[in-house]
């Protein structure tokens, strides 16, 4: 399978999966890459091409591929802020800064908590129960838009 093909499969826009391999436990491990030589500075808000250096590799769990747990191995890039200079790390779309789970995973977690205790979840996902729990968390937070910090300034009721 060419890595074109992966890459398709894996539908993750501007991500590109540059090699494959299966590691020691057999899991899917897809190196990955952006696909595009910019990053927007959280900064000041403008796109930079101006590239400061590569942070390690990092492993970060997808959702299950060919009845197999599936990794993709992402090495995050730093920006220097075309305005100010600093250096930055890019954002990624598709996992929270410095996650351990894709954006997609976590949802296919949550999914399955709804219907099984966290407990199975973690059994059938090989994961502690505490990240199914901080993951269903997570999502249950999303899904019903909470915000865990009090509002900026006092409201009035009545």
């Amino acid at each position: 399978m060419s890595n074109q093909h992966l890459t398709d499969l894996l539908g993750i826009p501007d991500v590109t999966v540059s090699k494959y391999y299966r590691n020691e436990q057999g899991h899917l491990i897809l190196e990955v890459q952006q696909c595009w030589e910019i990053a927007l500075c959280p900064h000041c808000g403008k796109l930079s091409t101006d590239l400061h250096d590569y942070g390690d590799w990092r492993l970060v769990r997808d959702c299950p591929a060919f009845g197999q747990p599936c990794y993709l191995r992402v090495r995050s890039r730093r920006f220097d802020c075309p305005t100010g200079g600093q250096p930055f790390t890019e954002i990624l779309s598709w996992v929270a800064p410095n996650g351990r789970y894709t954006r997609r995973y976590e949802a296919y977690v949550f999914a399955l908590c709804k219907h099984n205790t966290c407990e199975d979840v973690a059994r059938l996902e090989e994961l502690s129960p505490e990240a199914v729990e901080g993951i269903f968390t997570r999502q249950g937070q999303a899904q019903v838009n909470f915000s865990p910090s009090p509002p900026a300034q006092g409201y009035r009721i009545g």
